[in-house]
């Protein structure tokens, strides 16, 4: 049995329809989110396709609490072989002399922290079995300047580069990371 992870703030959208294609697929599937009441019906979706699931509730911008629930999710399904970062919020939007910094900065922790957190914590494992998938979400917008989403562009093109340094360090160890623009 195959094991993926799919981290998601509210496992609404693509996080969620990531997680019930991977189990009507095949895999076991751990979801976490911050959300209490979108996780049991993630889980409930899930175990409805006769998938196998986890649910854990998490901040993937927490280190130990993302390290407590790589953990879980090992101990529960075995080895995590897919991990798939879609945790992302659109919010911080107007024009950046207005914008509240702490509020432009949160976002680009949950976009790009929380990707860097989750991808941290299973690297290890993957490259020690020499096999393993991570897929973070970005988004056109990482490619691009916009007005008024500057959080959003600067911590999507962040987790792009992220991406490719990683693409780097890990494709002669057997694992593959990528980069997707829904």
């Amino acid at each position: 049995v195959r094991g993926a992870l799919t981290s998601s703030l509210s496992l609404s959208g693509l996080g969620r329809a990531v997680a019930v294609e991977l189990a009507r697929t095949g895999f076991s599937i751990a979801v976490a989110a911050r959300q209490p009441g979108a996780l049991a019906e993630a889980a409930a979706e899930i175990a409805a396709c006769g998938g196998r699931v986890v649910a854990v509730q998490a901040d993937v911008t927490d280190r130990p609490t993302v390290e407590a629930m790589i953990a879980r999710v090992e101990d529960e399904l075995g080895a995590i072989e897919l991990l798939v970062n879609s945790a992302g919020v659109f919010r911080a939007l107007g024009e950046f002399a207005v914008l509240d910094p702490d509020d432009w900065w949160r976002e680009v922790e949950i976009n790009l922290k929380g990707p860097l957190l989750c991808s941290r914590a299973v690297l290890p494992r993957m490259i020690a079995r020499k096999r393993g998938r991570i897929i973070n979400v970005a988004s056109m917008a990482g490619l691009q300047a916009l007005e008024t989403v500057s959080a959003y562009c600067v911590s999507k093109a962040a987790l792009i580069r992220l991406s490719e340094c990683l693409v780097l360090e890990t494709w002669n160890h057997g694992v593959a990371v990528f980069a997707l623009h829904p």
